[in-house]
């Protein structure tokens, strides 16, 4: 048998076993019990609290037949087609992926026929957000008044992004963040349960870092059971990619007292052992955060307050400043230095010549770096025409396979922390996909610097991109204010009845667009509308 994650093979069975959220289970365990159980809930709040587990522990529970109050027999029809995942009544619908006008209208067909084995038949649409506004319209009647043999239950972690008139249809729970020591507990349950020995500062490092979500926490426990029989704190920081907080005192120590030796010493260590330099400067806003508040906690100030609230508004720049940065060593030693500075006034500027210079080297070094590991990569850079993709994208452009790329856009971020692509992955994450065709895609980024950088790297981006979306496509970067003419130029086109043929990219012949005649010219503003919308098909 395949290995089976522990998230998964450890998911509560009973609501007794959900962790936290213990306002929410009582009151449905109380509207279950009395037989009060709504057409349509609404579950919010942040990932892996809780609420795609208790919608399938209702839906379990309510089509129970031998129930014995809300403990199921795990017996019956109901209970062993629940258990291997087949109940015919229990549908389960990913927003994501299923968000058209369609999907939805096949629900309001099905409604209306009857459960095949249970009592009810209930439907679970998780990240109910991403449904389109006529996705939205088409589940409202039915979900006003669906039949008494049905249950809704929608889950989103972006609340705000549900209609009202959904809303209002619903009874609303908010589902927060696990407490932490809840968090422990559960984790020393599985680890004892697995028979592997976790130490008690390991558990509560997880516990720390997994921002109150009980699924990114027994994920990291997976990893780390996987990665070594010998579970240490260094093992732990390691996988992660930040530091410990004796790191982060000392980093501290070197910021307000100037100590710029040390402190690029310390940077050198740090990048040396690979750490990504964005979940640093995220892990040290943190713990700044934490010296503050414990300050005031203990009437105790080891630094001077408005010293402190210096460091901490100069790390809060520095990590907006690492996600759209190509250099995240450079930007963030830059930074702290800007920090110590701000810290010590005029007093530092002698030593800020001095780490000019060794910061000019320092960029110097990382760049020719930089230059040697892609020197491949810049070679068949070279034999792109970019004109020729972007063609190409526009000739071939697919409204459908658009939107799907731009739902998996947040998988990007997973690489962060890959030190194959940690260094390039912003240019993706952080860039906007434009046009999709069937080989070639459009991608914009802000500034017309960070799209010359990214030329460099795009035979290595193409990789991720492929690596993301299983499926390989030649990469055009275009800045935002390119973006605008492209689209502009293709729209004028269309209406003129100009003819995008597709060309191979090694054929650098002439890309001339056929005009077509009158009759085909309706059809071509047509193709322009669907692809960019009626709204901004208007073109002089």
């Amino acid at each position: 048998m395949s290995y089976l994650a522990l998230y998964r093979k450890y998911r509560p069975q009973t609501f007794a076993d959900v962790c936290g959220q213990t306002h929410i289970i009582k009151i449905l365990e109380q509207a279950i019990s009395q037989n009060k159980i709504s057409h349509a809930y609404l579950f919010s709040g942040p990932r892996g609290t809780g609420k795609t587990t208790v919608a399938k522990l209702i839906a379990k529970i309510v089509n129970c037949e031998n129930r014995n109050g809300l403990d199921c027999c795990d017996k019956c029809s109901n209970c062993l087609s629940y258990n291997e995942k087949t109940h015919p009544d229990v549908i389960e619908i990913d927003a994501a992926s299923n968000n058209g006008v369609d999907e939805i209208r096949q629900i309001r067909e099905n409604v209306s026929l009857m459960p095949v084995i249970g009592k009810y038949k209930v439907y679970i649409i998780d990240e109910v957000h991403m449904l389109s506004i006529g996705a939205f319209n088409a589940l409202l009647k039915t979900l006003e008044d669906p039949p008494s043999h049905v249950i809704f239950i929608l889950a989103t972690t972006e609340f705000y992004k549900v209609p009202e008139t959904i809303v209002s249809r619903c009874q609303c729970f908010e589902f927060s963040r696990i407490e932490k020591q809840d968090i422990v507990s559960r984790l020393s349950v599985i680890a004892k349960s697995e028979k592997v020995n976790v130490p008690d500062e390991v558990l509560e490092l997880i516990a720390k870092y997994c921002d109150g979500g009980l699924r990114d926490a027994v994920s990291m426990l997976d990893m780390l059971v996987s990665s070594s029989d010998n579970i240490t704190v260094s093992l732990f920081y390691d996988l992660k990619g930040v530091i410990s907080d004796e790191e982060y005192s000392i980093i501290l120590d070197d910021v307000i007292s100037f100590s710029v030796k040390k402190l690029i010493d310390k940077l050198d260590e740090l990048s040396d052992r690979g750490k990504n330099f964005i979940f640093v400067a995220d892990g040290f806003l943190e713990y700044v955060k934490n010296v503050i508040v414990n300050s005031f906690k203990e009437n105790y100030f080891v630094y001077d307050i408005d010293v402190l609230y210096t460091v901490l508004n100069g790390l809060n720049d520095i990590v907006l400043d690492l996600k759209k940065s190509s250099f995240p060593r450079t930007v963030f030693e830059v930074g702290l230095l800007k920090i110590a500075h701000d810290c010590n006034g005029s007093s530092g500027k002698n030593i800020v010549n001095d780490f000019a210079i060794n910061l000019e080297k320092s960029i110097v070094k990382e760049e020719k770096v930089i230059e040697e590991k892609t020197v491949e990569q810049i070679k068949p850079s070279k034999i792109y025409d970019k004109s020729i993709r972007i063609n190409n994208a526009f000739c071939l452009a697919n409204k459908d396979l658009l939107n799907r790329l731009k739902e998996g856009w947040n998988n990007f971020s997973s690489y962060l922390g890959d030190p194959n692509y940690s260094s390039i992955v912003s240019y993706l994450a952080d860039g906007v996909i434009r046009v999709a065709g069937d080989k070639d895609v459009v991608i914009s980024l802000k500034y017309s610097s960070l799209v010359c950088n990214a030329d460099l790297y795009v035979n290595k981006l193409e990789k991720l991109f492929e690596a993301v979306f299983n499926s390989f496509y030649h990469i055009a970067f275009i800045s935002d204010d390119e973006w605008e003419d492209y689209r502009k130029k293709y729209i004028s086109d269309r209406k003129k009845g100009v003819v995008y043929n597709y060309v191979e990219e090694q054929k650098k012949d002439d890309i001339i667009n056929n005009v077509v005649s009158d009759e085909s010219i309706s059809d071509n503003v047509k193709d322009a509308i669907d692809l960019f919308g009626n709204d901004v098909v208007s073109v002089d």
